[in-house]
């Protein structure tokens, strides 16, 4: 699965993913090779946030001084 693929899944898909990852990790199981590929997606997801959050910071800051 690419990330565009992942990106194109329902949120639910989403949220049960990382449910699936926590559990498996809190209990020590395998992951499969697809698994751990949507557990890179997941984290690229979740920096993508947060670098578009702190655009959006900086953004604000950047109108406030004009």
């Amino acid at each position: 699965m690419t990330y565009e693929e992942f990106l194109d899944m329902p949120t639910t898909f989403f949220d049960d993913m990382v449910k699936v990852i926590a559990l498996k990790h809190k209990y020590r199981l395998e992951f499969t090779q697809e698994e751990k590929q949507i557990n890179q997606h997941i984290m690229t997801y979740d920096e993508e946030l947060k670098i578009n959050a702190l655009r959006s910071k900086f953004e604000k800051c950047w109108e406030k001084d004009k």
